[in-house]
């Protein structure tokens, strides 16, 4: 057995996914179950918009977790109450997290999507600020 060079980071790591209804569940509950045994720390919640849409309790409970998510995913989330009831809580969780991946979603909540130097805010910097000058393409305020 190789000698460990450092201690291994036992850290929690909580990964919330906010969605629209519960069809990852199965997903979630597998890829769980796979983790468990290597990564114990990895704890993986889902919280459905059509839960919280009839019961406050639930909102609070989702609302909670992403204020303590280190990793959020978000999907199909469309209808406006929906989004309206957690968009605050997302944007105020942005920057507080390793990511936030948000995908077939409305367009302001895929906006919030942030891994590591990608950055879907409509910020044009890095490489594609670059090519927009090569291009002659103006960039906003230019």
């Amino acid at each position: 057995m190789p000698k460990p060079i450092s201690a291994i980071d036992r850290s929690p790591l909580r990964v919330v996914v906010v969605t629209m209804d519960t069809h990852l569940a199965g997903a979630l509950a597998r890829a769980e179950a796979l983790l468990r045994d290597d990564l114990a720390a990895v704890t993986l919640t889902l919280h459905a918009a059509d839960e919280w849409g009839s019961s406050e309790e639930a909102l609070t409970a989702c609302l909670a977790d992403i204020a303590q998510a280190d990793i959020l995913v978000v999907t199909m989330l469309f209808l406006e109450d929906h989004i309206r009831a957690v968009l605050p809580a997302l944007a105020a969780r942005r920057e507080g997290c390793f990511a936030l991946v948000a995908c077939l979603s409305a367009a302001e909540v895929v906006r919030l999507t942030k891994l590591g130097a990608l950055s879907m805010s409509g910020e044009t910097n890095g490489l594609l600020s670059l090519f927009k000058r090569l291009s002659g393409r103006k960039t906003s305020g230019a």
